[in-house]
């Protein structure tokens, strides 16, 4: 007679089902307590770029423009009402650079000269007369309202420069007087003129001939 198995007992299964799945849990927790915890990383915020300050530059102010101004005779070389060398020359120097043609053409002396310019600068011509003055005589110059200045812009008035030519040299007195007799050879020969001379080794070029009196 065949020996027949026992039959499992239902309610036993059921145990060891539970049982089986309590450990299993338990385990999980064990295990998830016993783990290191993982940091939680967060990324690091990017910096900032802060633009460098830079120093504002000021505007650049707009050259206030010059006003316009009619030309203007300064200065002359001699000065008006002095003396003239029979020579020259006659310095003219204007508050402006000018144009040339047309200051050489306003120039006109009385009496009439002839002569040559020579501009220093866009401001200074010197004129010198092509013969020499007449000794003792009064000259007159005038640079009239035809000269314009490099702008454009003419002489407001006329200008008259007037000179006088110094006359030829004459002497006036010396010592000892002609004909002494009893002058002292050592004494000094004393002469008095008619105008300033100057020494023997000056420049004589622009002084006039002396004149012999007696």
């Amino acid at each position: 007679m065949p020996v027949q198995s026992p039959q499992p007992n239902p309610s036993r299964r059921r145990f060891y089902q539970a049982m089986t799945v309590f450990l299993v849990a338990w385990l999980l927790v064990s295990t998830a307590c016993v783990a290191p915890a993982v940091p939680f990383l967060s990324p690091s915020p990017t910096p900032t770029q802060i633009p460098p300050t830079s120093t504002p530059v000021p505007p650049t102010p707009s050259p206030t423009p010059v006003p316009q101004t009619p030309p203007v005779l300064v200065e002359t070389q001699p000065e008006t009402g002095g003396d003239l060398p029979a020579k020259g020359p006659i310095t003219l120097t204007f508050n402006q650079p000018m144009e040339h043609a047309s200051v050489e053409g306003a120039v006109q002396g009385q009496p009439a000269l002839s002569g040559h310019f020579e501009w220093t600068n866009d401001t200074t011509v010197k004129f010198t007369p092509d013969k020499p003055l007449t000794p003792g005589s009064d000259q007159s110059l005038t640079v009239s309202t035809n000269a314009r200045a490099a702008n454009g812009l003419q002489m407001a008035e006329a200008v008259t420069l007037t000179f006088t030519v110094p006359g030829y040299l004459k002497l006036l007195d010396r010592l000892p007087k002609p004909d002494t007799l009893d002058s002292d050879p050592q004494a000094a020969v004393v002469a008095s003129f008619s105008a300033p001379v100057v020494a023997l080794t000056a420049d004589t070029t622009n002084q006039p001939a002396a004149e012999a009196n007696g």
